[in-house]
């Protein structure tokens, strides 16, 4: 199951000397190299059920239009399905069931509003930094919802992205070069042009999430999946721009404070921390870089503390394989960061 290796100058012809990277990119080819190198350089991708990519897309499109002057949900919502492949009757019924809960989630995040000091929004925000080396390479991403406040020539800014799909806030994989969604997003807010940039929090939020506490009311037992998850600062007076209620959020899972301080399950980061994060993923990002051009596409899936965090969703099996030796084992506590 080896190959010989990629001659590097015929690598670079052969991407017309120019390489354009995202979160995606970099997560795959830190979990295997060589599935990165059938997904993006070979492009053996698998024909897959876009089913699932429709329903996100269609969210993220909605709630990037909620605060549009003409905004509304039936219009924009039928103007996006004209634009789509021919959907089935089971397609367009599941759909509909699909706006009327972003109809819920809109409503919810307008009765946060008055939670937080900050008063403006940005949404859809691409943002490319250059990281060429003796080729062009772009590494980019889409920002679905940056709200900040400009105050004493300070911008104080929250990112938030918004997940359709299984996502995981912990970042104790990061030393692997996996599982960086949220370090990501917050590297890329710090190459947009803010005005002295501070940030106060970088989360998730959990879109089509079934509520599961039975000892609340519907209604809010629903408004608490759609809390953002992530981390926030650790200083009361600038994370109460933001959240004027995180004594006990209503717009932040777990969020709380007790007499000692912020309640032990509060994920809280100093603005060092929070520096250190952005400057350790500007340097997994150069070094996944350099991998790549420097034609290193190894099967080298990963299992960590006994999980294989490659293989098992993964859809080149029959291609490439792998044996026993050929994985790379990491054992590390179950601490979070």
């Amino acid at each position: 199951n080896k190959f010989k290796g990629i001659n590097k100058d015929n690598l670079y012809k052969y991407l017309d000397n120019k390489l354009t990277l995202s979160y995606t990119h970099l997560d795959n080819y830190n979990r295997c190299k060589f599935k990165y190198y059938l997904d993006y350089i070979l492009k053996v991708n698998i024909i897959k059920n876009d089913f699932s990519i429709i329903i996100g897309n269609i969210c993220h499109y909605l709630l990037s239009c909620m605060n549009n002057k003409d905004f509304d949900i039936d219009k924009y919502f039928n103007d996006y399905l004209s634009k789509e492949r021919n959907l089935t009757n089971r397609e367009l019924f599941f759909l509909d069931n699909i706006k009327e809960e972003v109809v819920f989630i809109i409503n919810t995040i307008k009765k946060n509003i008055e939670y937080t000091t900050f008063d403006k929004e940005l949404y859809e925000k691409n943002v490319y930094v250059n990281k060429d080396r003796n080729i062009k390479i772009t590494f980019k991403g889409v920002i679905d919802k940056l709200m900040y406040k400009e105050e004493d020539g300070v911008t104080y800014l929250v990112v938030i992205d918004y997940k359709t799909g299984n996502a995981d806030i912990k970042l104790d994989n990061m030393d692997y070069g996996i599982g960086l969604q949220l370090p990501i997003y917050l590297y890329l807010s710090s190459k947009m042009n803010f005005n002295n940039p501070k940030v106060v929090g970088f989360y998730l939020k959990k879109l089509l999430v079934l509520p599961t506490d039975n000892k609340k009311d519907f209604i809010t037992s629903k408004e608490d999946t759609l809390k953002l998850e992530g981390y926030s600062i650790n200083v009361p007076h600038i994370l109460s721009k933001f959240d004027k209620t995180y004594n006990d959020s209503k717009i932040i899972k777990s969020m709380k404070t007790t007499s000692k301080g912020f309640y032990a399950y509060s994920k809280v980061l100093s603005e060092e921390e929070i520096d250190d994060l952005i400057d350790k993923t500007d340097k997994i990002i150069d070094k996944t870089i350099d991998d790549i051009i420097n034609a290193d596409f190894t099967i080298n899936p990963k299992v960590i503390d006994k999980d294989n965090v490659s293989c098992k969703y993964c859809e080149y099996k029959d291609i490439c394989f792998r044996t026993e030796k050929d994985i790379t084992y990491i054992n590390r506590s179950d601490k979070d960061v």
